[in-house]
């Protein structure tokens, strides 16, 4: 064994050329193939840093109690809750509202039926959802409210575009029976998309949830993030199970879709076309929970959905044989080469044996 050790590096010194083609190859390949590996993790973690900026849940109840949202929070597994509730369409239409308000030149706005669709978010809940915000501050009480950018349009004498409300305005909106005044605090980009979209309006409000104002039995919506979140499905299905999610009916909107400017509208329309509209938004009977996809998959929890995690590893793993295939044609090539060299030396060898 000795000997034949002796005789390779013998011949490996002799050989520098080659021997260094296949140390620089082998190298080479270990490099490229953690470079692949690396830029497909950072660009994983990319994705998901991007999902969380946006909207940093994994999953949410849809309508159960509070005093059910207070024992999912208690689960192991659970590292943070966050509430909101949904008070629904306004009775106040933002064009009436401000015509009644006579701010603006009425021939200069485009009116089209925008009412108004509120949440309250606690404080977890304001500062998951990474608000964007452009002027003011997020709400601090019940009395306050941020408005998105996405509101009636109005332009000034010099075409450019004037918001309807704007931070420090005061708007009078009624949810229910309940008539209430809600100072404008903050002006944000865009209000987040969750797994329910701020209704069929544009123009999202959202409020601070005072929990010392809502009870026990107070439907609400509960988004969590986990400790593990490979283990999300699980956490909640267990959720589920244990309280028995399942058997609890969607609660009745605070403001019927028949009482709002949206419904409206649509009935004018149907009256007009002699037909009936079909409402897209169907709402379960019971209650459910959604899951956060794309920021799931982006963590690679295939038992939710596994698309994305199987094209990130085909993409690595295609790049990987690639390399290796190479990799093996040069070393291949190397000791052909060699062993090509020493079949031509054993030949003459025994040539000049046989003379």
């Amino acid at each position: 064994m000795k000997i034949t050790t002796k005789l390779a590096v013998e011949y490996l010194k002799k050989n520098k050329r080659r021997s260094a083609v296949t140390l620089i190859t082998i190298i080479i390949v270990s490099i490229l193939i953690t470079a692949v590996f690396s830029l497909v993790s950072s660009f994983r973690q990319y994705m998901v840093n991007i999902e969380r900026n946006n909207k940093n849940w994994e999953a949410e109840f849809i309508d159960i109690r509070y005093s059910d949202a207070l024992e999912i929070a208690k689960y192991d597994n659970v590292k943070e809750t966050s509430l909101y509730y949904d008070y629904g369409y306004s009775k106040e239409d933002a064009c009436k509202y401000d015509r009644v308000e006579k701010r603006f030149d009425e021939n200069q706005v485009s009116y089209f039926p925008e009412p108004f669709y509120m949440r309250a978010y606690d404080d977890n809940a304001l500062k998951n959802a990474n608000f964007k915000i452009e002027s003011g501050r997020l709400p601090e009480n019940s009395n306050e409210i941020i408005l998105t950018t996405f509101q009636p349009i109005y332009y000034d004498e010099d075409n450019n575009r004037i918001l309807f409300f704007n931070v420090g305005d005061e708007i009078e909106l009624t949810f229910g029976e309940e008539k209430k005044t809600y100072k404008v605090v903050g002006i944000v980009s865009d209000l987040e998309e969750g797994s329910r979209t701020f209704g069929e309006t544009r123009l999202g409000v959202v409020t601070y949830l005072d929990k010392d104002t809502i009870s026990d039995s107070t439907i609400v919506n509960v988004r969590i993030l986990t400790n593990n979140v490979k283990e999300i499905k699980k956490t909640t299905e267990m959720i589920e199970e244990d309280l028995k999610l399942s058997e609890l009916p969607n609660r009745e909107k605070v403001i019927q879709k028949e009482n709002s400017f949206v419904e409206s509208f649509k009935q004018m329309i149907e009256a007009e076309m002699g037909k009936e509209i079909n409402n897209k938004e169907e709402i379960d009977s019971n209650a459910k929970v959604v899951y956060n996809i794309d920021l799931l998959s982006y963590e690679l929890v295939t038992d939710i959905n596994s698309t994305f995690a199987t094209a990130l590893f085909c993409i690595g793993g295609g790049f990987t044989l690639i390399i290796v295939f190479v990799s093996i044609t040069v070393i291949y090539t190397s000791f052909k080469m060699t062993y090509n060299d020493r079949i031509r030396t054993l030949g003459v060898l025994s040539s000049i044996r046989n003379e």
